[in-house]
């Protein structure tokens, strides 16, 4: 019974591997058109989704190393075997999250409390 449990694991690590790894083709090949779109005409726009891709695409990447990571064997160091990496890189991509969230927070704030040259223009105008 404990033997087919663990099959049942083995088999769910190595679905969830496949799936992230469809999901990193997908996101390249939108990412590529995205990025030749915005080289093509010039968009300030699709070159912004563009490293907003790029960062998905990181963390997929991340991810899918940890379960890779997770499906070797226990040895002489790791005698409990590699599952505690996905839990490392689960939290490695929470943190990247909250930084990219603080940072555009950050922004976010320094826009709301500058006031743009070209309003004064606007405002003071005889």
């Amino acid at each position: 019974m404990e033997n087919m449990e663990h099959r049942k694991i083995l088999y769910e690590k190595k679905q969830n591997e496949k799936r992230i790894l469809t999901s990193i083709i997908l996101v390249s090949t939108v990412l590529a058109g995205k990025f030749a779109a915005a080289v093509l005409i010039n968009s300030l726009a699709l070159f912004s989704d563009s490293w907003h891709l790029i960062t998905d695409l990181a963390a997929l990447v991340i991810s899918w190393w940890g379960l890779h990571q997770t499906n070797k064997p226990p040895n002489d160091r790791n005698t409990h075997g590699y599952y505690r990496h996905s839990v490392l890189i689960a939290l490695l991509n929470n943190i990247a999250l909250i930084l990219a969230s603080l940072f555009i927070l950050y922004k976010a704030v320094q826009r709301y409390f500058a006031f743009p040259e070209y309003m004064l223009n606007i405002i003071h105008k005889p």
